[in-house]
């Protein structure tokens, strides 16, 4: 998932500017953008699981996405 980490960027409705900013500073460094990505959506907007599920489905990522959703459920 690292690697796709400025697609769920975007569809986190984190800013374009923002995820190249972490582009350029993390360089080829996925898991360091991915962090810093998670890190900018937590404190910069409403996040919410439900929100993280649909952005990661979006992605590809059906399977964690789901699992997320599974979690909501059971409380």
């Amino acid at each position: 998932m690292a690697s796709k980490w400025s697609e769920l960027g975007i569809m986190l409705g984190v800013p374009l500017y923002i995820v190249e900013a972490i582009e350029k500073d993390c360089l080829r460094d996925s898991n360091t953008a991915l962090t810093k990505l998670i890190q900018f959506w937590l404190n910069n907007g409403k996040a919410s699981w439900e929100d993280l599920a649909r952005a990661l489905g979006d992605i590809g990522n059906r399977k964690l996405a789901q699992s997320i959703r599974e979690a909501l459920r059971k409380g």
